[in-house]
């Protein structure tokens, strides 16, 4: 091993491990937590074995300050055992944020458990993960937070089955927030589309004009800008044909 790596001894980790109190469990956190992606420490798999197993038997006893950092370092790491990154998703959004973002440990069973038991604030951070299958996104959209459903709408990497388009679809009657993200989805079709126009012409006489030009370009296919001018035509001809 070149001098520029320190190897790390499992029988030093034994020996921090020992030497913990419960005032002291926080700084041994730390401390065994800034060895990963350290660039002079070399941990072998016996020592990186030992280091995730002290910090799994520490982390319900130290500050949230230490577990956040902790959850910082573990959001991203290809070898974190299961079970540690299971305690970090499901404790305080501060700490979890991370880790329901990035991890790829995390299954959709695991994510839907989290939307269902915690608060929206941990809902919100799944909806914000790269990729959504439709099961999770059922379970953001059945929170039926107006917050939640918007970001997963925004979200291009989430899935929508079709019988949930055509729920966001309806709720979007009521729900005016809805409406731009819900017109954005690939999922949309023309006749969810239509459905939407019977009372997105509604809100046009409310002065949702940019929501009723997004719709309308949708079914009729022509640019926003020829969409406007046949709009604010005194005659209406051209709205009519189009």
């Amino acid at each position: 091993m070149s001098g520029t790596f320190r190897t790390v001894d499992p029988a030093a980790l034994q020996a921090l491990a020992r030497q913990a109190t419960t005032a002291s469990r926080s700084e041994l956190a730390e401390r065994i937590v800034g060895l990963f992606g350290n660039p002079i420490y070399e941990l072998g798999d016996e020592a990186r074995a030992m280091a995730y197993d002290i910090l799994h038997a520490v982390v319900r006893d130290i500050e949230m300050a230490t577990r956040q950092v902790i959850a910082r370092r573990l959001a991203e790491r290809p070898d974190v055992p299961r079970d540690l990154i299971l305690f970090l998703a499901n404790d305080a959004i501060e700490v979890a944020f991370p880790v329901l973002v990035k991890s790829g440990f995390l299954n959709d069973a695991d994510l839907i458990e989290v939307i269902r038991s915690h608060t929206l604030e941990h809902a919100l951070a799944v909806a914000a993960r790269p990729t959504l299958s439709p099961s999770v996104t059922d379970a953001l959209v059945a929170t039926d937070a107006e917050d939640v459903i918007v970001e997963v709408l925004k979200n291009q990497g989430s899935q929508f089955a079709p019988k949930t388009m055509a729920h966001l679809v309806e709720k979007s009657r009521q729900s005016r927030p809805l409406r731009e993200p819900i017109l954005m989805r690939r999922e949309m079709t023309p006749e969810l589309a239509l459905r939407m126009f019977l009372w997105v012409t509604a809100a046009l006489r409310e002065g949702d004009v940019n929501t009723f030009i997004s719709l309308f370009g949708r079914m009729s296919d022509l640019k926003a800008h020829v969409i406007d001018r046949f709009l604010f035509d005194p005659t209406g001809r051209g709205l009519a044909i189009a």
